[in-house]
């Protein structure tokens, strides 16, 4: 499966709101809007969205634009993008693992690709600095996992051949 990139929200002619979702190698389309397909994304992985925003508010000590925390590799903040009068065509949200600097309200990624925000500069990297606290917490806890199960294996000599 490819990474997901960014997810941004359009409009459909004669359907509605929906998004395009940006992968690593490919665009697709979707007729859901930003914050459904990432609700759908969490419950393929068995993740209740409200309970990760629960725990969100309560590392983070914020209540509004909350990352969506998929794993490690794939935490969404939101940023506003379009100044409309839908509420869901507003908000878009970008991987905190692909974005590689944030200037004058301009998202760049690594792959090269820019993204245009409406937030201030430093509503923008507010927004980015909690979702990569929340990335690399993840990313710890994940190593203190890795390290103790590779003291289990060295201490039941399963890796010596």
């Amino acid at each position: 499966m490819d990474n997901i990139i960014a997810i941004l929200p359009i409009e459909i002619k004669g359907f509605g709101i929906g998004c395009e979702v940006y992968y690593t190698s490919h665009i697709v389309k979707d007729k859901r809007s930003c914050e459904l397909f990432l609700k759908h994304l969490c419950a393929k992985r068995a993740i209740s969205v409200k309970l990760m925003h629960k725990r969100m508010k309560d590392i983070l000590k914020v209540s509004r634009n909350l990352p969506y925390f998929i794993d490690s590799f794939n935490i969404f903040f939101p940023f506003k993008i379009n100044e409309t009068d839908h509420d869901n065509l507003r908000r878009a949200f970008v991987n905190a693992f692909y974005v590689e600097n944030i200037k004058d309200s301009t998202i760049f990624l690594k792959n090269g690709s820019t993204l245009s925000s409406l937030n201030k500069d430093k509503s923008l990297k507010n927004n980015f600095n909690h979702a990569s606290k929340v990335m690399y917490m993840a990313l710890a806890k994940e190593s203190t996992n890795f390290k103790k199960r590779l003291e289990l294996y060295q201490s039941l000599n399963i890796l010596d051949f």
